[in-house]
């Protein structure tokens, strides 16, 4: 067990550890333990993005959205990236905060590295909010990227899949 008196750069060892240990259970997809750690980490002074990130994460896969998208916002306001944006996006998503989702999904466009997904994604938003014309737009911007991409790359199941959906659309 690690002493719960220490400070100074003894504190920072001792919050890293708990941040080191919760990626392990988090790479275990043991998200609740996780948890437990990352949320240790931050009472013992962390302060990161990626930190809040991983908590969103965890609290998503833990079916606790809300949570989720508290941990994510938090992260954004350390840092934007594109993928805490998408994440956060998906789930103003699962609680039909379309209109949230679409915001959050264009931020993530805007952002570097630029997920073919964030296309699809928030053209389904689009179309939860009966905005078929801008849904049909990203869905064919989808397409196109995703062929793109196999193109570029070769054929990818993962891909494959995001193609099939796509032309039904």
């Amino acid at each position: 067990e690690i002493m719960p008196s220490l400070v100074g750069s003894e504190m920072c060892i001792r919050d890293r550890a708990y941040w080191e240990r919760g990626k392990l259970y988090y790479f275990a997809n043991d998200y609740a333990q996780a948890l437990e750690d990352f949320t240790k980490a931050k009472e013992l002074g962390m302060e990161d993005s990626k930190l809040y990130w991983y908590k969103g994460f965890c609290y998503r896969r833990l079916g606790e959205t809300e949570l989720a998208i508290r941990e994510y916002s938090r992260s954004l306001e350390l840092k934007e990236t594109s993928e805490v944006y998408r994440n956060r996006g998906l789930c103003f998503t699962t609680v039909k905060l379309y209109d949230k989702a679409v915001l959050d999904f264009t931020r993530a466009i805007k952002l570097p590295p630029g997920d073919k997904r964030l296309y699809r994604e928030r053209g389904s938003a689009y179309q939860a909010l009966e905005e078929y014309k801008k849904a049909q737009a990203d869905y064919e911007k989808a397409l196109e990227l995703f062929r793109s991409y196999e193109e570029q790359y070769g054929q990818d199941e993962k891909a494959d899949h995001e193609i099939a959906f796509l032309v039904t659309r």
